[in-house]
């Protein structure tokens, strides 16, 4: 026998639906119920309580607010989106507004432990006062300031620069369940405990690049949501942050003075993989950082960074597979 009709506050139906990034055709198709029946629930307030725990489920909100007498207030924030997919924009999802609401939910739990205690307080991010007029200054305080030596930049993994960009005051999440090609990172910024936000299942040299990309969506006090395609971004802001990490992990000076070495009159495919290892760093930045430098031109740029994306295309592939 199936349940009978309870009346929920059809207002905070549609405000959970809205803020968890969910359209109705989309909700649909998930719940496996018509159109005409959620448009109903969100209409009347009408709804079974099986069906109600399972919209929480998927709305990531407890039951209970379904039923407030208050009117609900459209507060969920979503940073700015500054992804790209063949230079048109896509719809933020339900998995990435669960990812910032989660991460910002973390951020506030400690604070609340903060001031529930008089034993510790947590420190303010520590480059919040960084000028930012001049980018090169910018990215040699940070080699600096990290101890970016050219040992290493070359010989440190991933961990031992989230852990040195944890130590300037800033939290950083790993986040799953979401392909690198939608977000690869986010950052929001607060002056106390700023967030960095990295996809886990990217490989780990591009995701040093996104670490230090959304670091410097923090020193410029910006939020963003990044897959950083592309290098002819229309976005300053973003431009500006993919330069500032390129530079941070890429020297220029380094950059040339390793190439020089190789004794190469060509800047080719070779070059790429060399000092891609060299840098620890992937293919695609080694390929940005050469444009930059006037060492290939665009049409080049554009050919190298096509096979790099079908190499990782097919390196995906064969990961499925196996």
């Amino acid at each position: 026998m199936e349940s009978e009709k309870l009346k929920a506050n059809n207002e905070w139906l549609v405000w959970a639906r809205e803020t968890a990034h969910y359209n109705i055709e989309d909700l649909a198709k998930k719940i496996k119920k018509p159109t005409k029946t959620i448009k109903e629930w969100e209409s009347t307030g009408l709804i079974r309580w099986n069906d109600l725990e399972e919209l929480s489920e998927h709305y990531q909100r407890p039951s209970h607010i379904f039923f407030s007498k208050n009117k609900p207030i459209y507060e969920e924030y979503i940073p700015p989106d500054f992804r790209t997919f063949n230079n048109k924009k896509e719809d933020v999802t339900p998995n990435m507004a669960f990812e910032i609401r989660n991460a910002k939910y973390k951020r506030n739990v400690l604070l609340n432990l903060e001031d529930e205690s008089n034993d510790f307080t947590f420190p303010y991010f520590e480059l919040k006062n960084l000028p930012t007029n001049d980018i090169n200054k910018v990215t040699d305080f940070i080699r600096e300031k990290l101890s970016m030596n050219r040992a290493k930049i070359s010989l440190k993994k991933l961990n031992h620069w989230i852990s040195k960009i944890e130590s300037l005051g800033v939290l950083i999440f790993e986040f799953y369940g979401i392909d690198p090609d939608e977000l690869r990172g986010y950052a929001l910024y607060y002056d106390k405990l700023p967030i960095i936000g990295i996809n886990h299942r990217e490989f780990d040299n591009p995701k040093k690049f996104t670490l230090f990309h959304e670091l410097a969506h923090l020193i410029l006090k910006k939020d963003g949501m990044s897959n950083l395609s592309g290098y002819f971004l229309n976005d300053d802001e973003e431009a500006t942050c993919n330069k500032i990490a390129a530079d941070i992990l890429v020297p220029s000076k380094l950059f040339r003075s390793l190439n020089e070495e190789f004794n190469r009159n060509n800047f080719d495919d070779m070059d790429v993989e060399l000092l891609s290892k060299k840098f620890k760093v992937s293919k695609e930045v080694i390929i940005r950082k050469a444009l930059d430098l006037n060492l290939i031109n665009k049409k080049e740029y554009n050919k190298k960074i096509n096979e790099f994306q079908y190499y990782l295309t097919e390196r995906k592939k064969n990961q499925l597979i196996k």
